[in-house]
C-alpha cells in the first residue's frame, strides 16, 4: 500500500510492505521513517547530517502543537539522547507543592512539606521560583509551583535596583523578595545564600510576565 501527500517540495510520500514501511520526502534528498513489527519505530536518513524536526511546519495552514509526548498519554516512557540542547531560557527548575505559581519570588520550606514566600531576612532553606527555565521536572498535581534548582533566575528585589551590585550575596527578605548581604552575615550564614546577582536587565517584559526592577541571578 502506498499513500502519497501531495507532490510539493516538503511533503511525504509513505510506503508500506509486509511489516515495515519506508517514508521519502519528496522534492528533497530521501529521508526514511520505519515501522517495525517490533513496535519500533526508526527516523534516519541517507546521510549522517540528516536532522529530523518535531515541531510547526507551515503546511497547509495546520496548528502549532503545544506539547510532544513520549510513551502513553502520561507520557510515561524514558527518552534517551546523547546531547540535549533547550531552547533560549536560563534555568533548571522543579515542582514543588505549593500556592505561587508566578516567576520570580524567593519562598521558604515549611513543616508541611509547602512553599511561601519569604517574610524576613536570612530565612534557611530558600528558593527561587522561576517562570524561565527550559527544563522542568516533577509536576503532580499537588507540585505546582517551579523553583529553579541551578542556572540564572530573575529574582524580585527588596530595596531599590541601584544598591545591587554584579556578584553582590542575596539573601530572603519580607514580601517574597531578596536583599543584600553583609560581609559578615555571608561569613556566619554561608546557608542562607539564596544566588549572587549576575545582571541587573533593564528590560520591561520577560517571558511569561516579569517586570522591569527584577534582577538576574
Amino acid at each position: 500500500m502506498e499513500a502519497v501527500r501531495g507532490a510539493a517540495s516538503g511533503s511525504w510520500s509513505i510506503s508500506i510492505t509486509g511489516n515495515a514501511a519506508t517514508a521519502s520526502k519528496v522534492g528533497e534528498a530521501a529521508s526514511w521513517l520505519y515501522f517495525h513489527h517490533s513496535n519500533e519505530v526508526n527516523f534516519g536518513g541517507t546521510n549522517t547530517s540528516t536532522t529530523i524536526y518535531f515541531g510547526y511546519r507551515a503546511v497547509d495552514s495546520r496548528g502549532k502543537p503545544t506539547d510532544f509526548v513520549f510513551g502513553s498519554g502520561s507520557g510515561t516512557a524514558n527518552v534517551k539522547a546523547a546531547k540535549v540542547y533547550n531552547a533560549v531560557w536560563n534555568d533548571y527548575a522543579e515542582y514543588r507543592c505549593g500556592e505561587i505559581t508566578e516567576g520570580g519570588y524567593c519562598v521558604i520550606e515549611t513543616s508541611n512539606g509547602l512553599l511561601q514566600k519569604t517574610t524576613k531576612r536570612l530565612q534557611p532553606a530558600c528558593h527561587l521560583t522561576s517562570d524561565t527555565w527550559g527544563t522542568i521536572m516533577g509536576e503532580t498535581k499537588d507540585a505546582k509551583t517551579p523553583i529553579a534548582v541551578a542556572g540564572r533566575v530573575l529574582a524580585y528585589p527588596y530595596r531599590a535596583r541601584e544598591h545591587y551590585h554584579l556578584g553582590d550575596a542575596l539573601c530572603s527578605a519580607p514580601g517574597g523578595t531578596v536583599d543584600i548581604m553583609t560581609r559578615e552575615e555571608i561569613r556566619e550564614y554561608p546557608e542562607r545564600i539564596v544566588g549572587i546577582v549576575s545582571e541587573i536587565p533593564n528590560y520591561e517584559i520577560w517571558h511569561a510576565g516579569a517586570q522591569d526592577g527584577d534582577h538576574e541571578i
